[in-house]
C-alpha cells in the first residue's frame, strides 16, 4: 500500500490537504481505497484532549470522492432538581397551595477551574433567566442542553467551562445548593 506521511493540517493552509492523480485501480481493475486517520488534536503545540470533541471518520473514500474528518465541540447540559424543604428539613410533595407556581433561575458560566464555588469569575449564561414548574406529580425539573464545553479564545487559546445554577430568590424561603 502507499502510504502519505502526517500532514499538519491549520489556518495556514485553509484545514485541507489535497492529493492528486491518486489511481483509481489497480493494473488488475480492482478498485482502490483510500483513508485517513487523525493522529491528534495540537493547539498551540499542546496536545488537546479527545474528550472534548466528537471525531467523524469515514472509513473509506473511492477516488472520485473526498474524504472529510469533521471535530464537533462537545456539548453538556444541566439537570435542576428543586426540592422543596419545611423549617424541620423534611421534604415538601412539591404540590402544597403555598408553594409558588414558578421560580427562576439564572445559568452561570466559568473557566473551568478558574477558583472557588462563590468567587466572581462565574458570570450568567445567556441573557434570559428560566422558568421552572412543577409537572403533574410535583416534582420541580429543568435541564439545559447544548452548553458549550470548550471554545476557543480571542487569542486562539483552547477554553473549557463549567456550569452551575443560581436561584432567583423566592420570598419566604432560603436557598441551598447540592450536587
Amino acid at each position: 500500500p502507499l502510504v502519505y506521511s502526517d500532514q499538519k493540517l491549520d489556518a495556514t493552509n485553509n484545514w485541507e490537504w489535497k492529493v492528486k492523480n491518486l489511481p483509481a485501480m489497480t493494473d488488475t481493475g480492482e478498485t482502490y481505497y483510500y483513508f485517513a486517520e487523525e493522529v491528534r488534536i495540537l493547539k498551540n503545540g499542546t496536545e488537546v484532549s479527545r474528550d472534548n470533541f466528537d471525531v467523524t471518520l469515514p472509513s473509506t473514500w473511492a477516488p472520485s470522492g473526498q474524504l472529510r474528518i469533521t471535530n464537533t465541540a462537545k456539548t453538556t447540559s444541566v439537570t435542576i432538581d428543586k426540592t422543596w424543604l419545611n423549617t424541620n428539613g423534611t421534604a415538601f410533595t412539591g404540590t402544597e397551595n403555598f408553594l409558588p407556581e414558578d421560580i427562576s433561575v439564572v445559568l452561570m458560566q466559568r473557566v473551568k477551574g478558574s477558583g472557588t464555588t462563590d468567587d466572581p469569575k462565574w458570570k450568567q449564561y445567556g441573557y434570559d433567566s428560566f422558568t421552572i414548574t412543577p409537572d403533574s406529580t410535583g416534582k420541580w425539573s429543568l435541564t439545559i442542553e447544548n452548553l458549550p464545553l470548550v471554545t476557543t479564545g480571542s487569542t486562539g487559546e483552547w477554553i473549557e467551562y463549567e456550569y452551575r445554577v443560581k436561584e432567583i430568590t423566592v420570598p419566604g424561603y432560603d436557598t441551598s445548593y447540592s450536587l
